[in-house]
């Protein structure tokens, strides 16, 4: 407080009863006068309003400290479910990958030294999204893409399935090697990588191999193409390995083959995957 220089004469009273009234309100009207006329009722406005502002601060400041990433977790799912939003969520990144194709297998050839081969199953599609947290509903399903089979003695592999989050975001499975028809000639694989749809970012798996076939028994099958995740399984090599699946997330199997009597089946194609990194507040 500032120093107040005026000059002040109390009135005198008539009487001691009457000095001390008008000494009791020649004081007010000093204490008015040093404190610039501010009563009881103006202090006590003033003490609300700053204690309305300084409830007014922290909620502000408990609204940017809400808004601040506290913690962080991870989930995987590997086959369907039910994703639920945290309280305090504030937003998701999102990977969802489908399931790879299935390897092709060829029938058995019926002539000695020749061969058939089946070609490797595609990989399956990538997509990634980060979702804010008022975009998303209290809950989400969420759909795990299964590998496709691998063929069997004369079947194409089966299509991996798709993957998805809810609404947001989806990835398709790679489709399934095809088998050499003919003896001693390429085993086809399908140009037909699965792809991602709704994502920030969006990828493509990629094709399978073709297999090969040769007389005196030359002949492998293709091997899988590979997702963004998993790689795709080793085609079948005649008298030494059976077709692998593909690897997981979203590996495409490799490819089957035939001799004049055995046919090898191709590999299945590796399940999809969605998996949600959650960012919560503090």
């Amino acid at each position: 407080m500032g120093i107040v220089s005026k000059l002040f004469t109390f009135v005198a009273g008539t009487t001691k009863s009457g000095e001390a009234a008008q000494v009791n309100a020649d004081f007010d009207t000093l204490y008015s006068l040093v404190n610039g006329g501010l009563d009881d009722a103006n202090i006590t406005a003033l003490a609300n309003i700053q204690q309305s502002k300084i409830l007014n601060l922290s909620a502000d400041l408990n609204t940017i400290r809400a808004q601040k990433v506290g913690s962080a977790g991870i989930l995987t799912f590997t086959g369907n479910g039910i994703w639920t939003k945290a309280s305090n969520l504030l937003f998701i990144d999102v990977i969802v990958i489908g399931g790879g194709g299935g390897g092709g297998s060829p029938i058995a050839t019926g002539v000695p030294g020749n061969t058939r081969a089946g070609g490797g199953g595609s990989g399956g599609g990538y997509s990634r999204k980060i979702v804010l947290a008022p975009a998303l509903n209290p809950t989400e399903v969420v759909t795990v893409g299964a590998g496709g089979i691998g063929g069997s003695n004369g079947q194409t592999g089966g299509q991996g399935v798709t993957s998805s989050f809810g609404s947001h975001l989806t990835a398709t499975g790679g489709l399934g090697g095809a088998f050499s028809s003919s003896d001693n000639t390429i085993g086809p694989a399908q140009a037909g990588g699965g792809i991602g749809t709704n994502g920030l970012v969006n990828a493509a798996g990629s094709d399978g191999q073709h297999g090969y076939a040769a007389l005196a028994n030359v002949v492998y099958g293709g091997n899988g193409g590979a997702s963004l995740m998993g790689g795709g399984g080793m085609g079948a090599v005649a008298g030494l390995a059976l077709a692998q699946p593909g690897k997981v997330y979203g590996g495409g199997g490799g490819g089957g083959l035939s001799d004049e009597v055995t046919p090898l089946d191709g590999g299945a194609g590796g399940q999809g995957v969605v998996i949600v990194i959650e960012y919560l507040g503090l």
